[in-house]
């Protein structure tokens, strides 16, 4: 991908039914006047600021240092860069309201998903510490409103995807490294009876499973930039596209072999579907592909073998309570089940701090835990059925967008959706057994992917459908 494949987004494009919903509510109205009023009393001192002109390049330089900061900085620094990115953009809008992004179906779902949270504070029966929770996540959709609004600048999804593979690919090469050299382990990652010689990396991050969790979205968008690319861009996306499978493999997460194998099956399939008519005239490159997947299949299953520890580390994927690990998360399962049995409605509350409260009355372990380790369970048991409902409609229209970016998008769009369809697979899979999704480093990828659907699924929306011509057929 190329900052040519990025063109400015895109006011010209269909308003969908979001927006016509959005339009014509009162909010909206309401939101207007307010904005209008703000604009007007502010007008004076912003035509003479020289701040204010500059502000959405401030904006992205922000973004961009935050996509860069993310993964070695603590969660303070990442609010401070987001919230100047947001009143960067919030002062650009006011010195120059035109053009703005156009509210649609995803910011509805979204603004519909922030009503499920205050609803959830508001019944919490621990409503400070769900307030702290509100808080957090206030400062995640600061940073989705910061990119859907920066990225109308024309480079700008390219700067942004350039900082997150550049990132991605540094905490890889570290991750590699502290392989190498051994690195000692900072806590108990695996069971106290097991002698278990493996070194398992966990980079800048200080813990393996959130390391795992940080690279797997970005290996497939790697792919994609590899496969569009070209120049210093490519090699940089191909370099990101080695060494993050290999930095994964070196953490020993079960659950992120997990993701990772469903995102690459998502990848290839959807890769394969959408090359098969180009693929099918070069058989030299068939047979390439083909055998590259043999030797890597063939090296890790030589891997695999070749350590007993990792092949008994492997083995207890598939059982429930012969491992320790395994046998808290079931715990924790049981517990987090009877929790929503008795708050359907509206949940329990927002954030880590209500969770545990509220566990604490229903844990089997006697451990504590710091959430559900199930993104689903966890949503459901915060905001109850309605909050989960919100949840997967999100992520449904997401889907449903990158399928139609498959089906009748231009060739980088098309690339671009199968990657973001295998990210959002890896979020998902790995989320069925971990609490990464909600550590900031995977926050911000996750709202950074809902910003880029919209950006293409509006870019879509202006592209003339696909010519149909027999024999013809566009390249991969």
């Amino acid at each position: 991908m190329t900052a040519s494949h990025f063109p400015p987004a895109l006011t010209t494009a269909e308003p969908d039914a979001g927006h016509r919903v959005w339009a014509g509510s009162r909010l909206a109205q309401r939101w207007l006047s307010l904005a209008a009023w703000l604009r007007a009393s502010l007008a004076a001192p912003l035509a003479h600021s020289r701040l204010a002109p500059q502000a959405d390049h401030l904006a992205l330089v922000m973004l961009v240092a935050l996509l860069v900061a993310s993964p070695w900085v603590g969660t303070g620094l990442n609010a401070v860069l987001v919230l100047l990115a947001t009143g960067c953009v919030v002062l650009r809008l006011l010195h120059c309201p035109r053009p703005r992004a156009r509210f649609n179906t995803l910011d509805l779902l979204v603004l519909s998903y922030v009503a499920c949270h205050l609803v959830a504070t508001a019944f919490s029966p621990f409503f400070l510490a769900s307030l702290k929770g509100l808080a957090k996540m206030m400062v995640y959709w600061a940073a989705y409103f910061s990119f859907r609004q920066v990225l109308l600048n024309e480079r700008a999804a390219f700067f942004l995807l350039t900082a997150l593979v550049t990132t991605a690919g540094l905490e890889s090469a570290y991750g590699i490294y502290q392989w190498v050299v051994g690195v000692e382990p900072l806590a108990n990652w695996e069971d106290p009876e097991a002698l278990d010689p493996l070194t398992r990396v966990y980079g800048s991050l200080m813990n393996p499973n959130l390391l795992a969790g940080y690279l797997l979205p970005v290996f497939p968008l790697a792919l994609a930039a590899a496969a569009t690319s070209s120049g210093r861009w490519r090699w940089l996306a191909i370099a990101t596209a080695a060494a993050a499978p290999a930095c994964i493999f070196f953490t020993y997460s079960r659950g992120a072999y997990l993701a990772w194998l469903a995102s690459v099956g998502v990848f290839a399939a959807l890769a394969l579907h959408t090359s098969w008519p180009w693929l099918k005239q070069r058989r030299a490159w068939l047979a390439g592909l083909a055998t590259g997947g043999l030797a890597v299949g063939g090296l890790v299953v030589w891997r695999i073998l070749s350590s007993q520890a990792l092949l008994d580390r492997i083995a207890s994927i598939f059982t429930l309570r012969g491992h320790s690990s395994n046998s808290f998360r079931v715990n924790v399962w049981h517990g987090v089940v009877q929790m929503v049995q008795d708050n359907w409605a509206f949940g329990i509350g927002i954030g880590n701090a209500a969770f545990r409260k509220m566990y604490s009355l229903y844990m089997v372990s006697g451990y504590e835990a710091l959430g559900a380790y199930n993104i689903f369970l966890e949503v459901l048991a915060e905001m109850g059925v309605l909050g989960l409902l919100v949840f997967l409609t999100l992520l449904g229209w997401v889907v449903l967008q990158h399928l139609r970016g498959i089906a009748r998008g231009d060739r980088p769009t098309r690339w671009f959706s199968v990657a973001m369809l295998a990210s959002m697979t890896a979020i998902a899979v790995m989320g069925l057994f971990d609490t990464v999704y909600y550590r900031p480093a995977v926050q911000l990828q996750f709202w950074l992917l809902l910003a880029l659907t919209v950006y293409h699924s509006e870019r879509l929306s202006l592209l003339p459908s696909p010519p149909s011509v027999s024999g013809v057929h566009p390249s991969p």
